[in-house]
């Protein structure tokens, strides 16, 4: 069977000059520069032929997602489970939620897809594929790197999944 391949990205940088706490919110948009990351992003990955994009429901992820296609033919698909960190949520039911998307995304028939969410889901997301236990390592930011418009790519063959960076932007926040 052939490799599979899914691109984890985190949106863009966002337009908040009061410095909001965001988190869930609605209203929070890519920035001028958020864009140009994204825009940046879509070249990064204009050779790889992905068949879908899935994002999270939040507007700087769809943005993100609707630039990350512009240049592909790949229809935009929300999935809640790409949401950002909810209230109360741990940081380990914050990972299986992503798990599942990732596990559902390897029953299908995609060979070649990218997921935009954001830094916190994602980060949980590889701690657990590397075995450790994201309640106690996601706030280790060392870990798994991610500034904006950054992007990881996971690759499963033969029942393995494999983590590796592809870009990781300078982080300017």
């Amino acid at each position: 069977m052939a490799a599979r391949v899914l691109y984890l990205v985190r949106h863009g940088n966002v337009h908040n000059p009061e410095r909001v706490a965001y988190g869930r919110l609605p209203g929070f948009v890519l920035s001028e520069r958020g864009r140009a990351e994204a825009v940046e992003a879509a070249r990064t990955l204009a050779p790889a032929s992905f068949a879908a994009v899935y994002h999270s429901p939040l507007e700087r992820a769809a943005e993100t997602a609707a630039l990350l296609a512009s240049a592909s033919e790949a229809p935009l698909r929300v999935d809640e489970r790409l949401h950002e960190w909810d209230r109360g949520e741990r940081p380990s039911e914050v990972a299986a939620r992503m798990r599942a998307f990732v596990d559902e995304w390897l029953r299908g028939a995609e060979g070649c897809a990218v997921a935009v969410s954001h830094r916190d889901p994602i980060r949980a997301l590889l701690i657990a594929l590397e075995g450790d236990d994201p309640d106690t390592a996601v706030h280790d930011l060392r870990r798994f790197p991610l500034p904006t418009a950054g992007i990881y790519l996971l690759t499963a063959e033969d029942g393995a999944v494999r983590c590796d960076a592809v870009s990781l932007p300078p982080d300017r926040d």
